[in-house]
């Protein structure tokens, strides 16, 4: 699926491999149909996504709110051409070791010029376990 913004799309985002001892939230997007669009990393924080065709990858930039399985619930992820601003209820949930989920939340992409999209989200956060 691609989501077009003016002359922006945002499309699905691939898997992406773990490194043992790290974590990953997986972002998708709520409705009728469910994609992966995008993937953030705790340790840089940086979130992945792809923007016209490319894989971007964006460092955070600002951040509140405590950490719940090492995820901030609010955070701005950016470069001089597009932000985006993730607002999400993160939960610990019984049955998920080292990981969360956020079963509400948002994702504004916000182009350097032009206007926003504001996208309902979701997100499931897990752990590669670092050896023994």
């Amino acid at each position: 699926m691609i989501l077009a913004l003016l002359a922006l799309t945002l499309s699905d985002v691939p898997p992406m491999r773990l490194e043992p001892g790290r974590c990953l939230l997986a972002i998708w997007t709520r409705g009728e149909t469910v994609r992966r669009i995008a993937l953030l990393e705790d340790e840089p924080a940086r979130l992945t996504l792809v923007l016209d065709g490319k894989r971007r990858v964006l460092p955070r930039l600002s951040s509140d709110g405590e950490q719940v399985s090492g995820f901030v619930p609010r955070a701005s992820y950016g470069d001089a051409a597009v932000t985006v601003v993730l607002d999400l209820a993160l939960e610990t949930r019984a049955g998920l070791a080292d990981g969360a989920v956020a079963n509400a939340g948002s994702l504004r992409l916000q182009p350097a010029s032009g206007d926003a999209l504001v996208l309902p989200v979701g997100a499931i956060a897990g752990c590669q376990p670092a050896p023994r």
